[in-house]
Protein backbone atom coordinates (compact mmCIF):
# COMPACT_ATOMS: atom_id res chain seq x y z
CA UNK A 1 0.00 0.00 0.00
CA UNK A 2 2.85 2.37 0.74
CA UNK A 3 3.97 1.97 -2.88
CA UNK A 4 0.71 3.63 -3.94
CA UNK A 5 1.29 6.49 -1.50
CA UNK A 6 4.96 6.90 -2.43
CA UNK A 7 4.07 6.80 -6.12
CA UNK A 8 1.48 9.54 -5.59
CA UNK A 9 -1.37 7.28 -6.69
CA UNK A 10 -3.26 7.66 -3.41
CA UNK A 11 -2.99 10.07 -0.49
CA UNK A 12 -2.31 9.12 3.12
CA UNK A 13 -5.97 9.88 3.95
CA UNK A 14 -7.11 7.54 1.18
CA UNK A 15 -4.69 4.89 2.47
CA UNK A 16 -6.21 5.23 5.92
CA UNK A 17 -9.69 4.79 4.43
CA UNK A 18 -8.53 1.56 2.74
CA UNK A 19 -6.95 0.26 5.97
CA UNK A 20 -10.13 1.02 7.90
CA UNK A 21 -12.22 -0.76 5.26
CA UNK A 22 -14.15 2.35 4.24
CA UNK A 23 -12.82 2.23 0.65
CA UNK A 24 -11.99 -0.72 -1.62
CA UNK A 25 -8.38 -0.48 -2.84
CA UNK A 26 -9.11 -1.68 -6.40
CA UNK A 27 -11.97 0.79 -6.70
CA UNK A 28 -9.88 3.66 -5.36
CA UNK A 29 -6.76 2.99 -7.45
CA UNK A 30 -8.55 2.31 -10.73
CA UNK A 31 -10.92 5.25 -10.31
CA UNK A 32 -7.99 7.51 -9.46
CA UNK A 33 -6.06 6.30 -12.52
CA UNK A 34 -8.93 7.04 -14.89
CA UNK A 35 -9.66 10.36 -13.23
CA UNK A 36 -5.97 11.37 -13.47
CA UNK A 37 -6.01 10.56 -17.19
CA UNK A 38 -8.97 12.88 -17.69
CA UNK A 39 -12.13 10.80 -17.31
CA UNK A 40 -13.32 12.94 -14.39
CA UNK A 41 -12.46 16.24 -16.05
CA UNK A 42 -14.21 15.20 -19.24
CA UNK A 43 -17.28 14.42 -17.16
CA UNK A 44 -16.87 17.67 -15.19
CA UNK A 45 -16.33 15.91 -11.85
CA UNK A 46 -13.94 16.39 -8.97
CA UNK A 47 -12.30 13.17 -7.80
CA UNK A 48 -14.52 12.61 -4.74
CA UNK A 49 -17.64 12.94 -6.89
CA UNK A 50 -16.17 10.68 -9.58
CA UNK A 51 -15.25 8.01 -6.99
CA UNK A 52 -18.79 8.10 -5.58
CA UNK A 53 -20.13 7.11 -9.02
CA UNK A 54 -17.94 3.98 -9.21
CA UNK A 55 -19.63 0.83 -7.87
CA UNK A 56 -17.84 -1.61 -5.60
CA UNK A 57 -16.25 -4.53 -7.48
CA UNK A 58 -17.62 -8.00 -6.85
CA UNK A 59 -15.47 -10.90 -5.72
CA UNK A 60 -13.96 -13.13 -8.35
CA UNK A 61 -15.55 -16.59 -8.63
CA UNK A 62 -12.98 -19.27 -7.72
CA UNK A 63 -13.40 -21.03 -11.07
CA UNK A 64 -12.09 -17.91 -12.83
CA UNK A 65 -8.91 -17.63 -10.78
CA UNK A 66 -6.49 -18.84 -13.47
CA UNK A 67 -8.44 -17.65 -16.49
CA UNK A 68 -9.15 -14.02 -15.60
CA UNK A 69 -6.36 -12.44 -13.60
CA UNK A 70 -7.25 -8.77 -14.05
CA UNK A 71 -10.08 -6.89 -12.39
CA UNK A 72 -10.78 -3.95 -14.71
CA UNK A 73 -12.93 -0.86 -14.28
CA UNK A 74 -14.83 0.04 -17.44
CA UNK A 75 -16.29 3.55 -17.52
CA UNK A 76 -18.10 4.16 -20.80
CA UNK A 77 -19.58 7.52 -19.92
CA UNK A 78 -17.11 8.97 -22.41
CA UNK A 79 -16.85 7.98 -26.06
CA UNK A 80 -14.37 5.46 -27.45
CA UNK A 81 -12.46 8.15 -29.34
CA UNK A 82 -12.09 10.26 -26.20
CA UNK A 83 -11.05 7.21 -24.16
CA UNK A 84 -8.36 6.37 -26.74
CA UNK A 85 -7.05 9.93 -26.68
CA UNK A 86 -6.94 10.01 -22.86
CA UNK A 87 -5.25 6.59 -22.77
CA UNK A 88 -2.62 7.63 -25.32
CA UNK A 89 -3.81 5.12 -27.93
CA UNK A 90 -3.80 6.02 -31.60
CA UNK A 91 -7.16 5.28 -33.16
CA UNK A 92 -7.92 6.11 -36.76
CA UNK A 93 -11.63 5.39 -36.52
CA UNK A 94 -14.56 7.18 -34.98
CA UNK A 95 -17.26 6.28 -32.50
CA UNK A 96 -19.15 4.22 -35.09
CA UNK A 97 -16.17 2.28 -36.45
CA UNK A 98 -16.86 -0.73 -34.21
CA UNK A 99 -20.18 -2.39 -33.47
CA UNK A 100 -20.99 -5.23 -31.08
CA UNK A 101 -20.35 -8.72 -32.43
CA UNK A 102 -23.46 -9.96 -30.62
CA UNK A 103 -26.07 -7.31 -29.86
CA UNK A 104 -27.65 -9.63 -27.25
CA UNK A 105 -24.47 -9.52 -25.16
CA UNK A 106 -23.99 -5.75 -25.07
CA UNK A 107 -23.46 -4.61 -21.46
CA UNK A 108 -26.17 -2.25 -20.29
CA UNK A 109 -24.16 -0.66 -17.48
CA UNK A 110 -21.99 2.30 -18.52
CA UNK A 111 -19.82 1.80 -15.42
CA UNK A 112 -18.92 -1.79 -14.57
CA UNK A 113 -16.19 -4.14 -13.48
CA UNK A 114 -14.99 -6.99 -15.69
CA UNK A 115 -12.60 -9.84 -15.03
CA UNK A 116 -10.23 -10.08 -17.98
CA UNK A 117 -7.01 -11.67 -19.14
CA UNK A 118 -4.24 -10.51 -21.43
CA UNK A 119 -5.33 -12.69 -24.34
CA UNK A 120 -2.10 -14.68 -24.51
CA UNK A 121 -3.83 -18.03 -23.91
CA UNK A 122 -5.66 -17.44 -27.20
CA UNK A 123 -2.53 -16.48 -29.12
CA UNK A 124 -2.51 -17.70 -32.73
CA UNK A 125 -6.25 -18.44 -32.59
CA UNK A 126 -8.74 -16.73 -34.86
CA UNK A 127 -11.32 -14.52 -33.16
CA UNK A 128 -14.17 -16.65 -34.55
CA UNK A 129 -12.59 -19.78 -32.99
CA UNK A 130 -12.27 -17.95 -29.68
CA UNK A 131 -15.93 -16.95 -29.82
CA UNK A 132 -16.90 -20.60 -30.40
CA UNK A 133 -14.94 -21.72 -27.33
CA UNK A 134 -16.40 -18.82 -25.30
CA UNK A 135 -19.91 -20.02 -26.23
CA UNK A 136 -19.06 -23.49 -24.92
CA UNK A 137 -17.85 -22.24 -21.53
CA UNK A 138 -20.84 -19.88 -21.23
CA UNK A 139 -18.95 -17.67 -18.77
CA UNK A 140 -16.68 -15.86 -21.19
CA UNK A 141 -17.24 -13.37 -23.97
CA UNK A 142 -14.76 -11.48 -26.10
CA UNK A 143 -13.77 -8.08 -24.82
CA UNK A 144 -15.22 -5.08 -26.61
CA UNK A 145 -13.05 -2.30 -27.99
CA UNK A 146 -13.86 -0.11 -24.98
CA UNK A 147 -13.13 -2.94 -22.54
CA UNK A 148 -9.80 -3.46 -24.30
CA UNK A 149 -8.96 0.22 -23.89
CA UNK A 150 -9.84 -0.16 -20.20
CA UNK A 151 -7.47 -3.12 -19.85
CA UNK A 152 -4.74 -1.07 -21.52
CA UNK A 153 -5.36 1.90 -19.19
CA UNK A 154 -4.83 -0.40 -16.22
CA UNK A 155 -1.86 -2.31 -17.65
CA UNK A 156 0.05 -0.74 -20.52
CA UNK A 157 2.26 -3.83 -20.79
CA UNK A 158 -0.70 -5.95 -21.89
CA UNK A 159 0.25 -5.44 -25.55
CA UNK A 160 3.99 -5.93 -25.17
CA UNK A 161 5.05 -8.51 -27.73
CA UNK A 162 1.63 -9.26 -29.18
CA UNK A 163 -1.60 -7.88 -30.56
CA UNK A 164 -4.68 -8.47 -28.44
CA UNK A 165 -7.85 -9.25 -30.38
CA UNK A 166 -11.06 -7.81 -28.96
CA UNK A 167 -13.66 -10.11 -30.55
CA UNK A 168 -16.60 -8.50 -28.75
CA UNK A 169 -16.39 -5.63 -31.26
CA UNK A 170 -16.31 -5.94 -35.03
CA UNK A 171 -15.77 -3.38 -37.76
CA UNK A 172 -19.06 -1.82 -38.80
CA UNK A 173 -18.18 -2.29 -42.47
CA UNK A 174 -16.82 -5.84 -42.17
CA UNK A 175 -17.96 -8.30 -39.52
CA UNK A 176 -14.92 -10.43 -40.36
CA UNK A 177 -12.62 -7.81 -38.78
CA UNK A 178 -12.57 -7.40 -35.03
CA UNK A 179 -11.03 -4.66 -32.93
CA UNK A 180 -7.52 -5.26 -31.60
CA UNK A 181 -4.89 -3.54 -29.49
CA UNK A 182 -1.20 -3.58 -30.29
CA UNK A 183 1.86 -1.57 -31.15
CA UNK A 184 2.44 -0.19 -34.61
CA UNK A 185 5.71 1.63 -35.25
CA UNK A 186 6.33 1.90 -31.50
CA UNK A 187 2.94 3.51 -30.85
CA UNK A 188 0.04 1.83 -29.05
CA UNK A 189 -2.96 1.59 -31.37
CA UNK A 190 -6.54 0.38 -31.35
Amino acid sequence: LMRFVEGGEITRDELQAVIEGRVNLDRLVQAKLRWSLGWGGTLGMKFAVYLDTIPEPSAQPNVWERRFEQLVLVDERISLTVACRLAGLRFYGNDTTFVPFDSKKVPTEKIRWVWANNGRQNRDRKPRDCRKSFAKTKDEVGLTAFEGVSVYVQDRTVINGHFMDLPGSVHGGSRDSCACLGRWRDSPVL
